[in-house]
């Protein structure tokens, strides 16, 4: 039925006076950014972290604190910033005084790259609250798969083994959009990037110093424990001089941000627990000019803390792949999928490996999602390369599983064996199970953990390094080109060298890597990306906010009738 005076063809139009109408929207204000390079303006909307932040504190406050906001929530505060003042005592949020740390919530920033119309690059940034909202919203407790299991949940705020981690639910519920926009769009404005989150940053590291009124007539302030992001946007949004891109093949540079390795006399391949590079964390800074995020206030002695290690993309996208490929390529080396009497080309054991594989997801009831079989193409193993295996996150831990059956079942068979051969699949064995018990054991814990959760993580971490870097010897003597020394296994033993941290100090409580993990936020980075791609491309910017703020007004509701609330 068409309304007189009404233009259907404007669809635009009428969504924004329905979504006016009757409220649809979470009632956040859009401001926007004029950003001059030369003599060229441009302007970007956004929503300010402020106005974020105060509207969710008035209106939802059960997002930022934990899944419920009731007397016991200043508690559940208290108790997060009394753990974490052992893990990170010079955080400048400890210089404004005892009595505002209860009502001072820890959040994180997130910023990645999606896919918009025409797969143009697109540019998100977020916040993230740090407690899960599983924290105050159940009696039940879980345990732990460590060899020294311990129970974590329960909704006692005076106990950190009650907070969770906060990669449940939608992730709309989890992430507060601050801006996204079309990169390619703007190819002209080289620093927009940069200026957006400065200006973003400026917002919230203020409103950490003014803080808000909240739902109980009371002053509430953020306080940011880091910046989570992988490596290429931590590169690119803190135009850093020490990254994974300045990996030097003749000549030794440094390539990590938080410390010398990759300079001469630091070789960051060294996975020992006494190599070169551990003394020099954090002695220098990793930029020339200072980073977007300088106004936020975070740690002066430190600074290059605020870029926290992204567990997902170092372990499951990252060098789990590369010990996936070189794995699979090594045990077609080791004549493992070989058949007397037919062809034995690469590709045809390749073939066989796959067989295999599919074999035992079903016999397991796994699925194998974003690899659609083992070819030299998918493990990038052309010319003489270092091979690796484009697969989905969730794929590798399937990969690790079934890596750790088809050695077993080759060892299974020792007089058939080799002692070198046999000392090379328990290299693999190892090397995966230690993968598993870290990537997966992360995600098996609350927010904190206890000393024995810590030294299981570490030995875990350390026990992968390891079979990583014999494999790695063993193929160079071979002369192979198999399981390359790359950043994220240097990345991957900086969480090594963490825990071993706590376990020196003594800590009771060590903040759970996972804390920083991007699993969450990559699925957040998809949602947005999709509904970017459902909506004209006029004004995107601005549209894909409102079509945000519309979803997260509908996932609230949605969430508060499942919990009865």
């Amino acid at each position: 039925m068409r309304s007189y005076g009404v233009n259907v063809k404007n669809a635009r139009r009428l969504h924004n006076a329905l979504v006016q109408k009757f409220g649809l929207e979470v009632r956040i204000p859009v401001t926007d950014f004029v950003h001059m390079e030369g003599p060229h303006t441009v302007t970007i909307p956004y929503l300010k972290p402020s106005d974020l932040f105060e509207t969710v504190l008035l209106k939802e406050p059960w997002l930022l604190l934990g899944g419920s906001a009731d007397a016991n929530s200043q508690q559940l505060l208290q108790t997060f910033w009394r753990c974490y003042e052992k893990e990170h005592p010079d955080h400048e949020v400890f210089l404004h005084g005892r009595d505002r740390l209860d009502r001072t919530v820890p959040v994180t920033l997130h910023g990645d790259g999606g896919r918009t119309q025409k797969k143009q690059p697109l540019e998100i940034f977020s916040m993230q609250p740090v407690l899960g909202l599983n924290s105050r919203s159940t009696n039940e407790s879980n345990q732990c798969c460590c060899e020294t299991s311990e129970l974590f949940g329960g909704d006692n705020p005076g106990d950190p083994l009650a907070q969770h981690i906060n990669s449940k639910h939608n992730s709309y519920l989890t992430h507060f959009l601050i801006f996204a926009y079309p990169s390619k769009k703007y190819k002209d404005f080289k620093g927009l990037l940069l200026a957006l989150l400065e200006r973003a940053c400026s917002d919230l590291g203020t409103l950490c110093a003014t803080g808000v009124t909240g739902f109980d007539k009371e002053k509430w302030y953020p306080a940011c424990v880091g910046f989570k992001l992988d490596m290429e946007w931590m590169a690119k949004s803190g135009s850093l001089t020490r990254s994974y891109q300045n990996v030097g093949e003749t000549k030794e540079h440094a390539c990590c941000h938080e410390c010398d390795a990759g300079m001469p006399g630091v070789p960051f391949e060294n996975v020992n627990a006494d190599a070169e590079w551990i003394p020099t964390r954090f002695n220098t800074v990793p930029w020339r000019v200072e980073p977007p995020w300088k106004n936020n206030p975070f740690d002066t002695a430190r600074p290059a803390k605020f870029l926290r290690r992204d567990a997902f993309h170092i372990y499951r996208l990252g060098i789990l792949r590369n010990f996936i490929g070189s794995c699979i390529y090594l045990l077609v080396y080791m004549e493992c999928f070989t058949v007397q009497g037919e062809s034995n080309a690469m590709a045809k054991c390749l073939e066989r490996a796959w067989g295999n594989l599919m074999l035992f997801c079903n016999v397991q009831n796994l699925r194998v999602d974003g690899v659609r079989g083992f070819t030299v193409l998918n493990l990038h193993a052309s010319k003489g390369a270092f091979p690796w295996l484009g697969c989905k996150g969730s794929d590798s831990i399937v990969l690790l599983k079934w890596l750790i059956f088809l050695a077993r079942l080759h060892l299974s068979d020792a007089a058939g064996l080799s002692v070198q051969n046999q000392q090379v699949l328990s290299w693999i064995v190892k090397g995966a199970k230690a993968g598993l018990s870290f990537s997966q054991g992360i995600h098996g814990h609350g927010l904190w953990l206890r000393g024995s959760c810590v030294k299981f993580l570490r030995n875990a971490s350390q026990q992968f390094g390891a079979s990583y870097a014999h494999l790695a010897a063993y193929c160079l003597r071979k002369n192979w080109t198999f399981f390359g020394m790359v950043p994220k296994l240097h990345a991957s033993m900086h969480f090594r060298t963490e825990l071993d941290d706590s376990l020196q100090e003594n800590r009771e409580w060590t903040l759970n890597p996972a804390c920083f993990d991007n699993s969450m936020s990559e699925d957040f980075i998809g949602r947005v990306a999709r509904q970017s791609r459902r909506i004209s491309f006029k004004n995107v910017e601005r549209t894909i906010l409102s079509s945000y703020k519309v979803k997260l007004q509908f996932e609230v509701k949605d969430f508060k009738r499942r919990r009865g609330q």
